[in-house]
């Protein structure tokens, strides 16, 4: 049996909300918000744009963003701390079964390694949005994954179980037989381990 887990807010504590809660009072954040290019959030993590362009567009045009962090700014604050879930390092080093991440992720997931460097030793394989060209919920993610799988001569009969915390990016998996857990960030080991006690792997 392969276990497949989304990274933040599953295994890792997401960084990008402490960051901007540091980095802004309430109102600016409000502002942020509303300025933002949130399309071009989703193109860099989906890989359609690299890292430059997405610095450019990262706001609105002509959005007048004085006093607001600059994307680069929110880079470095989110780099000085990436911490794991409570107990889920402990957890993985008890599971036995081969593990991947499937994560929606720009590749600032480098910096995410680099930082955590104990992170990538437990996984096997890695499938992150910004390499696939798609992104979770998307079917074509999921299928991606599942063909590489496949094509590493992963046993496409073995059952593979996926862990996330959004309901949205559990249904698709569903379609290819996975079995799906549904993660609740402050509960998030608890919940993995009670899943695989009901699957007998631990």
């Amino acid at each position: 049996m392969l276990l497949l887990f989304d990274m933040m807010d599953t295994l890792l504590d997401d960084p990008f909300f402490r960051a901007v809660h540091r980095l802004m009072d309430d109102a600016q954040l409000r502002r942020w918000a509303r300025l933002r290019n949130a399309q071009a959030f989703l193109d860099f993590e989906a890989g359609l744009i690299g890292e430059a362009r997405y610095y450019r567009e990262f706001f609105q045009p002509d959005a007048d963003i004085a006093g607001l962090p600059t994307p680069q700014r929110l880079k470095k604050e989110m780099m000085k701390e990436v911490s794991w879930l409570p107990g889920i390092p402990e957890l993985l080093r008890r599971i036995r079964q081969p593990m991947g991440l499937a994560s929606n992720y720009s590749l600032w997931y480098r910096d995410i390694f680099q930082k955590r460097r104990d992170l990538p030793q437990f996984f096997d394989y890695f499938f992150f949005s910004c390499e696939i060209g798609h992104r979770k919920p998307e079917l074509a993610f999921f299928q991606t994954a599942h063909e590489a799988l496949i094509e590493r001569r992963v046993n496409h009969q073995s059952e593979i179980i996926f862990f996330d915390d959004r309901e949205e990016n559990l249904i698709e998996p569903a379609t290819l037989g996975w079995h799906t857990v549904l993660i609740k960030k402050d509960r998030a080991a608890q919940i993995i381990e009670e899943a695989l006690r009901e699957h007998g792997l631990l």
